[in-house]
């Protein structure tokens, strides 16, 4: 057991840290309007009373709500962080409004706009007024429950109730807080309470009705915990809003309209999205907010997975209300995106679209990602590492010698950067291709797959080497002539490649687990007499998993016969020899 305690104690300069919570003085001023709100107030008056040379630059708050006595004023309103709802629950007394203070430090927020707070509060026949300086209680050094507060009490009509809150001597760090900012903070809160009515440097607030389609809907958490959207493709913008869609927790609204991210989209059309009002209900994000209620914590897991929930929701609706902009939009990107496809050279295109249908089904049902990603990618592909570095040669052609040369320069480091980057990437493939070499259960046809596109394996006389269009088709007619019936599931596997305008390679390839024979000899040599009639001339190439000596010593001249790994081997030693000679050049580090 202890021998001893302790307590905390709380300087007076905790209520100053507490008053500059908030993110605006317009938001610290609504803080005062919500707790005429939770007073079960009918009506709010604002005063913004900015200097001139006959009156002294104030900002008053003045309700008609319930009030409090002296004992209130002692027992709730000076106890810190002790919010409403611990005494009176979740509703107001008479009213049975949601409470909206849920912190308990809502009463410092005039401290933010003015160093001088005076509450003047009537209830049960008694006028109590207190005065709180903010400057002077920085200076004390006494602990907060010690330091006296000056407070009066007088008595007045039994009828008379309310609360009034004046800010002086302005806080000189921000700028005097706007009436249009906090007409815009106060509609997004009170617009669904009329009853509740809120006059701004006299002027009523009021609230359109927002015109248009509106829809409610219920989402459900991974965790179990419900929250309501509501919202409306509106036919004009109402005044004194901006479109987007709040959060509102314990009946309190959280920071500024948000339009989800739908504004990134590209496949929305910009003057829909401005269309989008509307709010979230979800008090189960109460311990995710800020102090100030400016705004949510954002790593907070729930808030995100509700956004995207929410987010795809009013895409949904979009889709089927505004069916026909939609589609135009599609149209529109289409057609961009066709355009940035042709700028492409033609040899790249097949490549492009076969790895854009891959970012499609990576990032299906999210369009604007895949608009993003696919718009980088293709203007990857588009501008490469030549790009920049022939256009520096192009501007300097016309230019002295020395500037010419330094820009041709640049390009022979451009071209032994990519060289090495190709080597370094070919060296990784013959990696995977011997794992897939080693493997028994590899088939022809796979490691027909795999080489089909890497012909440099076979030489330097090979890099250039392709199978075209023309040689496929030369292929299937021999394929249909030779291997029908019941003879269609013993066709070879066979490649035949256009070296050179004149000259034709055909290779056969056996699975890895082969052991080559004369008889693989002969069947090849019989398929390229059965192709001379179409093309010639025609060299053969013949891969299998093991070449005998025998076969080596004896192998036809027209015939050169390789092991994957030995192709595999040669290729792996002439690109090391590359690397190395790359690097040694002391330009070009990997």
């Amino acid at each position: 057991m202890p021998s001893k305690t302790v307590k905390f104690q709380f300087h007076p300069r905790l209520m100053t840290l507490l008053s500059d919570e908030y993110s605006s003085t317009e938001r610290a001023l609504k803080e005062l309007v919500d707790n005429a709100w939770d007073a079960d107030a009918d009506h709010v008056w604002v005063t913004l009373v900015q200097a001139s040379t006959s009156q002294v630059p104030v900002v008053v708050v003045k309700d008609d709500g319930d009030g409090m006595t002296e004992a209130d004023i002692r027992d709730q309103y000076l106890v810190v962080a002790r919010a409403r709802q611990d005494i009176f629950g979740d509703k107001t007394l008479r009213k049975d409004r949601r409470i909206k203070g849920r912190k308990g430090i809502g009463k410092f927020a005039g401290l933010m706009v003015g160093d001088v707070m005076r509450v003047e509060t009537s209830s049960n026949g008694a006028t109590t007024t207190i005065e709180i300086d903010r400057e002077s209680l920085k200076d004390t050094k006494e602990d907060l429950s010690d330091v006296d507060l000056p407070i009066n009490v007088s008595l007045c009509e039994k009828s008379l109730k309310g609360t009034t809150v004046t800010m002086s001597s302005l806080n000189q760090r921000y700028e005097y807080p706007s009436a249009e900012d906090l007409k815009e903070l106060l509609v997004m809160e009170y617009g669904r309470h009329p009853e509740f009515k809120i006059f701004v440097n006299d002027e009523p607030l009021t609230v359109e009705d927002l015109p248009g389609k509106s829809f409610r809907q219920s989402v459900i958490d991974a965790e179990g915990s419900t929250a309501d959207i509501a919202f409306t493709f509106s036919t004009k913008k109402p005044r004194g809003r901006k479109p987007g869609i709040t959060i509102r927790v314990g009946g309190k609204i959280v920071g500024s309209p948000s339009l989800l991210g739908l504004d990134q989209d590209e496949t929305i059309p910009k003057d829909l999205v401005q269309k989008i009002f509307g709010e979230i209900e979800a008090d189960y994000l109460g311990e995710d907010i800020t102090s100030d209620f400016g705004g949510i914590i954002e790593n907070s897991i729930p808030y995100k997975r509700l956004l995207e929930s929410a987010k795809g929701i009013i895409r949904e609706k979009l889709e089927g209300e505004h069916k026909k902009e939609m589609s135009l939009q599609k149209a529109r990107l289409r057609q961009e995106f066709n355009r940035q496809l042709s700028r492409l050279p033609e040899h790249r295109r097949a490549f492009a679209l076969k790895e854009i249908e891959q970012i499609v089904q990576k990032y299906y049902g999210n369009e604007a990602i895949q608009r993003a990603v696919t718009t980088v990618y293709l203007d990857g592909l588009e501008k490469d590492e030549y790009h920049d570095v022939l256009r520096a040669i192009d501007e300097a052609e016309d230019r002295e010698v020395r500037v010419l040369a330094g820009a041709l320069g640049e390009f022979g480091l451009t071209d032994m950067a990519l060289m090495l980057q190709q080597a370094m990437g070919r060296l990784r493939f013959l990696d995977l291709l011997e794992k897939l070499a080693l493997n028994p259960d590899t088939l022809e046809k796979d490691m027909h797959q795999a080489l089909e596109s890497s012909l440099w394996m076979f030489g330097q006389d090979f890099a250039m080497m392709s199978s075209n269009k023309t040689t496929a088709n030369i292929l299937e007619t021999f394929y249909n002539r030779k291997f029908t019936g019941d003879r269609a599931k013993k066709r070879p596997d066979l490649l035949l490649a256009h070296r050179t305008r004149t000259a034709y390679t055909l290779i056969e390839f056996k699975r890895p687990s082969h052991v080559l024979t004369r008889l693989d000899e002969a069947q090849l040599l019989q398929y390229r007499d059965d192709l001379l009639p179409m093309i010639n001339p025609i060299d053969m190439i013949l891969v299998g998993g093991t070449v005998p000596g025998d076969l080596v010593a004896s192998s036809h001249q027209d015939i050169r016969s390789l092991s994957y790994l030995s192709l595999i081997s040669e290729a792996r030693f002439q690109l090391g020899w590359l690397v190395k000679e790359l690097r040694a050049n002391g330009q070009v580090v990997v």
